[in-house]
This record gives C-alpha cells, sequence and structure tokens, in this order.
C-alpha cells in the first residue's frame, strides 16, 4: 500500500473477482493460528522440499 496506484490496482482486481475489498481485513482476523498450521502442513511436504545455494560469481 506504498502508492494510490498500487492501492487502485489491488481494489480492482479483487473487485473483478467478486470480493470487497474493505471486507478483507475483518476475514483476516477471523484466521488463527491453528488455521495456518492447517494449510502449511497441506501445501508444504518436507519430502518435496529442496534447499538452492546461491554464491557469489567467482572472479579470475
Amino acid at each position: 500500500f506504498d502508492s494510490i496506484e498500487g492501492i487502485a490496482n489491488s481494489f480492482l482486481g479483487y473487485f473483478f473477482e467478486g470480493i470487497n475489498y474493505f471486507d478483507i481485513l475483518g476475514s483476516l482476523e477471523t484466521i488463527t493460528l491453528d488455521d495456518v498450521n492447517k494449510r502449511l502442513k497441506e501445501h508444504f511436504v518436507e519430502e518435496m522440499s529442496v534447499i538452492s545455494v546461491i554464491e557469489p560469481k567467482e572472479e579470475n
């Protein structure tokens, strides 16, 4: 929410999805820690995870 353009873009994006932008905060306030943990378990499977190591390019 760092610009009027960004807010307007979000507002219209939600509008076209049928979501009232001003109802979002109320919806977020109903989310519990158990809800978050359940969703994490559904979407993040440890056996499917990978690790990436990014190192600076060596100069010759």
